[in-house]
Formats: C-alpha cells, structure tokens, sequence
C-alpha cells in the first residue's frame, strides 16, 4: 500500500514518519552477526514507529538506542551502524589529571549488557571514535585542544564486566593546572574477532580538571 493511502487511511499521520517506518522494516535486511540482530528488534518496533510516531514524533529517534543500515549508492546494505547509544552507555574519566602523566583514564560501561549490541560484544573490545578535548576557561569561545575522528585503533579496551577502560593521550603542553576541560565523545566503535567493526553513536561529555 502506498504511504499516501496508509497516511489517510490510519488518520492523518505524516508521510515522513511512515517513511520512517519503511525504512526501519527494510533495514531488517542484515548482513552477518549485526544483520540478525537487527532483524529481530526493528520487525519488532516498526509497529511501535507507526502507531505512536503521530502523537509522539520525537520518540521514535530518542527513546532507546536502535540500529541503522549503512547503505551504498545503489542502495544495497554494506554494514550497520547503532544509534543513539548515549542513554545506554555510561562514560566517566578520573575527576582530575596531572600534567606529567598525560593520559585521560576513560571508563566505558554498558547498562544494559544483556542487550544487543552489547552482548555480543562481551569478548570483545571497544575503541574511542570521534572526540574533542575543550578548553572551557573561555566562556566566548571554544578552543579545542585535542580531536580525532573515526576509529581510533591505539586507544582500545577489552571488555570484562560490561565495560572497559581506555587511555586517551594528551600532550602536556596543550594542558594548564587548575583549569577545567570538557572530553566530548560523539561515537565508539564495538570490536568483534572477524567482524567489521560496529559504530555505536552517541553524544557524551565529561569535564575533568588538571593538576601540577
């Protein structure tokens, strides 16, 4: 049936949201691991999407974490992606930093491990993606210190107890004692043995000060 019929039929719900919904059904095409996953949680939620999306649109993109096809061109499925993974990963650095040490402690913790695509990744690893380290002493401006973008292989952890702890170099120099600075993180990747790493993307910040 055609989204214009289906917007008339079930009363005036937006095209663009059952667009969404077709979306998220055909995304349950899967490849490998991530793709059988996927297809058993979004046969699930494509009914939820079409029924609440007309009184609640904004639930459908922020009220759990949900994965997305990565497609090519021609429209066929190359990989996943998992989105809106902030609400269920936690992220804490060390409350404060010396300047000779010049490593940030960052500590990943998954609060729902028993959930895709958590679970699968209990034997294996997480790695830092895109990230920024501001300077907030400026309240006009944003200096950013330290950026990086995709994934980033030497700042790595194995997981063990639904989490991991990475180190995340930081030159000194760039650094001053007693101000305040802000870590913002806008994406992890999940690593698993002969698997194409998955994104997880999120928005987290953690602000940590810095001692002599």
């Amino acid at each position: 049936m055609k989204r214009e019929k289906i917007s008339r039929v079930i009363g005036g719900i937006d095209e663009q949201y059952i667009q969404e919904a077709e979306y998220a059904q055909a995304g349950s095409r899967g490849i490998g691991d991530w793709g059988g996953i996927r297809k058993k949680i979004i046969a699930a939620a494509a009914v939820f999407v079409c029924v609440f999306a007309a009184c609640m649109p904004s639930a459908a993109r922020s009220f759990k974490g949900y994965f997305q096809d990565i497609l090519r061109w021609d429209g066929a499925v190359t990989g996943a992606t998992y989105q809106a993974a902030e609400q269920e990963v936690k992220i804490h650095v060390s409350g404060n930093m010396r300047q000779k040490e010049k490593k940030l402690l960052v500590q990943i913790t998954f609060l729902d491990p028993a959930k895709a695509p958590y679970s699968e990744l209990a034997t294996g690893a997480i790695a830092l993606g895109d990230y920024q380290v501001i300077d907030l002493s400026d309240d006009a401006t944003e200096h950013v210190i330290a950026s990086a973008e995709g994934l980033q292989e030497e700042i790595t952890g194995t997981i063990a107890d639904a989490g991991a702890t990475v180190e995340l170099p930081l030159q000194a120099e760039g650094l001053a004692a007693g101000k305040e600075y802000c870590l913002v993180i806008k994406c992890l990747y999940g690593i698993k043995k002969a698997e194409q790493p998955l994104r997880i993307n999120g928005d987290w910040e953690c602000r940590f000060t810095v001692q002599e």
